[in-house]
């Protein structure tokens, strides 16, 4: 631990620190968020089919009206950072409570660092959901799909199931889009 921060520093990929309890937006690089972002698997891994967060974030980015896409695009970035908690497990308040706060401080941070605005726009929060209802139909292979999110909606997107290199790759490709807006 460092004297200067809170809790304990993680290392990053490309040769960083970073600390999870003590965000700072100096600290935050989109080259790490798509690293990670691409390395891991939506749902905890009980997909068909490897499939990102950085694809998933990236559908968000095109189902969002233009001006919210990069928002959308970085709705996620936290998970880069603390990993992400199943959706059953955050509506634990003894579990999901502390986590939910780590997040929101850090997308605070994220949203700061990429002068975003934060919290993120409604669209964002639809597109979520819309995203998530096709990726259940399209990759969830069950006959029941749970109730944790709003299927009353579903975006219409392919599922592409992008490895890490090329997720990552297409996460920054529409980073470098968006952020030229």
């Amino acid at each position: 631990m460092s004297e200067d921060r809170i809790g304990f520093f993680q290392h990053i990929v490309h040769g960083r620190k970073f600390w999870p309890c003590d965000p700072r937006p100096d600290e935050v690089f989109i080259e790490d968020i798509a690293h990670a972002l691409g390395n891991q698997c939506r749902f905890n891994g009980h997909t068909d089919c490897f499939y990102s967060v950085a694809e998933h974030c990236w559908h968000c980015s095109h189902v969002v009206p233009k001006e919210d896409a990069l928002e959308a695009l970085l709705h996620d970035a936290a998970e880069a950072y603390l990993g992400d908690l199943i959706r059953p497990l955050k509506m634990l308040p003894d579990v999901g409570g502390p986590y939910i706060r780590l997040e929101q401080q850090l997308e605070a941070v994220i949203a700061e660092r990429f002068k975003l605005r934060y919290p993120w726009p409604e669209s964002v929060k639809r597109a979520d959901e819309a995203v998530i209802t096709a990726e259940m139909d399209q990759i969830i292979e069950a006959s029941f799909k749970g109730d944790l999110h709003d299927a009353s909606v579903m975006a219409d997107i392919e599922i592409h199931c992008w490895l890490p290199a090329r997720a990552t790759a297409r996460f920054l490709e529409r980073y470098e889009v968006l952020s030229r807006v």
